[in-house]
């Protein structure tokens, strides 16, 4: 039995935080993340829920040690312990990268057959969130590789969320749930809005499989980054609350992040909502929308949120006269999260 099976309560709502890959790739350090836990500070995005700060690809050292553990690239991560304890100290969980395969992504040493040295290794290094990717793993079975990780994480004792990044290839919504606690659905996302909506379209056809514990991942938040600063910041982070997924931003400590745009991601009357209770992934219905809206409860009335998924970055909020063809949601409950999701009005849209 893997860990999401067990419901051990370390991912009761979807996980939110930050990941270094899709703003800085390979270009991270000891330095950026400290920076970047203090500006998630600084924002007010770590008060709404914003707690996991992950080093994707690119810390590690191009060898491993003579006794065959994982090593830091020493030049930009001097101590992996000193740094999980600066972000512990501002109540901020620690999350690493390794990579299912003989090598990772970027082409350092991989974790193929090495899953339990590697997970105490990580767990010595007080690491709250393990990512798992799945690059240079030719002849490995994903069931088979990511229930290994499960046992080996669960053998150290120590608490780790499992984040299953395999890009939805093996339909890990079938059988994830029982080893980790969130799974990549797509491929990478990329900067653009065809991009995010493709991505959030096929969540809606996934909820089933998702609720406490267990996460439909659509990959990380693309505000701040790019082509989509055209896209309305508050559209882009509120289509992803309401389908009750996890979110990790990118820039949270670039200078062009000004305090508005950090705090559309955090949302902060939204995300407080979205904290507060345990509860299953949304399901977009049909409506007399034209669009599909998305409505389904948490576990209490008030957990309800409502919306729409436009296509486009410019679609309206829904109507409240239309709240009956979407499951009885009230017009307060529109009017509410309308305010979420309406886009602003700025000449920063004209660009396109």
């Amino acid at each position: 039995m893997g860990l999401g099976a067990l419901t051990d309560g370390l991912a009761p709502t979807p996980p939110m935080g930050w990941n270094s890959w899709n703003r800085f790739g390979p270009f991270v350090s000891d330095q950026l993340v400290r920076e970047t836990a203090d500006a998630l500070i600084e924002s007010g995005m770590r008060d709404v829920g914003y707690r996991y700060v992950v080093v994707d690809d690119a810390w590690e050292g191009s060898l491993r040690s003579d006794d065959g553990n994982l090593e830091p690239n020493l030049w930009r991560f001097p101590n992996m312990h000193g740094l999980a304890a600066y972000l512990h100290s501002r109540e901020l969980r620690y999350g690493l990268y390794t990579c299912a395969g003989d090598r990772t992504c970027q082409g350092y040493p991989g974790s193929r057959s090495r899953e339990f040295v590697d997970a105490r290794r990580f767990a010595s290094w007080d690491v709250d969130f393990m990512k798992i990717d799945w690059c240079h793993s030719s002849g490995l079975d994903a069931r088979t590789a990511y229930a290994t990780w499960s046992e080996a994480i669960r053998a150290t004792r120590r608490p780790m969320v499992l984040s299953i990044c395999e890009w939805g290839r093996n339909r890990p919504w079938e059988w994830a749930g029982s080893v980790g606690h969130l799974w990549r659905t797509s491929g990478d996302i990329a900067d653009r809005w065809g991009s995010v909506m493709a991505i959030l379209d096929r969540q809606e056809a996934l909820a089933q499989f998702a609720g406490p514990d267990h996460w439909n991942d659509p990959d990380m938040l693309e505000v701040g980054n790019e082509r989509c600063d055209a896209c309305d910041p508050r559209r882009a982070r509120g289509h992803r609350r309401r389908s009750g997924s996890p979110r990790s931003s990118g820039p949270a400590r670039e200078p062009r992040a000004g305090r508005g745009d950090l705090g559309a991601r955090a949302g902060r009357r939204c995300a407080r909502c979205r904290a507060a209770q345990p509860r299953r992934e949304r399901r977009a219905r049909r409506g007399d929308l034209g669009s599909a809206g998305w409505v389904t409860e948490g576990h209490s009335a008030a957990a309800r949120s409502l919306g729409t998924t436009g296509h486009r970055p410019a679609s309206r909020g829904i109507r409240p006269d239309a709240c009956a063809a979407l499951g009885g949601a009230t017009e307060g409950d529109a009017r509410q999260f309308r305010a979420c999701v309406r886009p602003r009005r700025s000449s920063r849209r004209s660009r396109r």
